[in-house]
């Protein structure tokens, strides 16, 4: 299946926001964790914070990727951004440098006035809870305005339809009233009149409704009929 720019784009930023969440609420973890601390790139402290933010993130992400995000990415025709894509992206870049500007700001009163660490997990706890709320409710948000944009096209092409269809019955029932007009006209000169007055009316008759010669069936009658309405599908260019 064709996966445009836009598709690839938006599923590699929700990756990200989530790396990036799943790194400040795990960095914030850590300290509450009864481990030691070492010199280590991944000490334990480190492996059991992301193991307990991970498994308490990752099932409402899968959640979130495979209802909603799945729903967006199938609305998600057009491979330029959508303005949801862009509106994201600053939220996003504005979460980064509170939190850098806040992390920087922490250290410096830590150390200046001894404060504890739980000073510091409301502010970032906010802003990660603040970030996953505001994905998920602009892509929700998305995805409900595409489908009342769907909804919306198929109510017209129903109406459409519908005004076709009454404007169909409508052309039939007029035909209808033509041919008893036309069927009583040669009644009365048939009764009344001559066999030329006749075939006359009956060649007049035929060259203003324009009806084919072609023949749909060995019945006089019923092919005649069938050339008067063949003569009116193809005045509306129907085949």
């Amino acid at each position: 299946v064709h996966t445009n720019n836009a598709r690839k784009l938006t599923v590699l930023f929700i990756v990200i926001s989530y790396a990036a969440v799943q790194f400040s609420l795990s960095n914030m973890l850590m300290d509450f964790l009864p481990f030691q601390r070492v010199d280590l790139v991944y000490d334990d402290a480190t492996l059991a914070a992301f193991t307990i933010v991970t498994a308490v993130l990752l099932p409402p992400m899968v959640l979130f990727m495979k209802r909603t995000v799945k729903d967006y990415l199938r609305h998600l025709t057009d491979s330029r951004l959508q303005p949801e894509f862009v509106f994201l992206l600053v939220v996003f870049v504005l979460y980064l440098v509170l939190n850098a500007l806040y992390a920087s700001l922490w250290v410096e009163l830590r150390d200046r006035f001894q404060l504890g660490f739980q000073y510091f997990i409301p502010y970032s706890l906010f802003l990660s809870l603040l970030l996953m709320f505001t994905f998920f409710s602009t892509i929700r948000l998305a995805v409900t305005k595409s489908r009342n944009a769907e909804q919306a096209l198929e109510l017209a092409l129903m109406q459409q339809d519908y005004h076709h269809i009454e404007e169909s019955m409508q052309q039939q029932r007029q035909a209808l009233h033509d041919m008893r007009q036309l069927l009583r006209s040669i009644s009365a000169i048939a009764r009344d009149g001559t066999k030329e007055e006749l075939l006359k009316y009956l060649d007049e008759s035929l060259e203003n409704a324009e009806v084919s010669d072609t023949r749909f069936c060995a019945n006089s009658c019923l092919n005649g009929i069938l050339q008067y309405y063949a003569a009116l599908a193809e005045k509306q260019g129907i085949r």
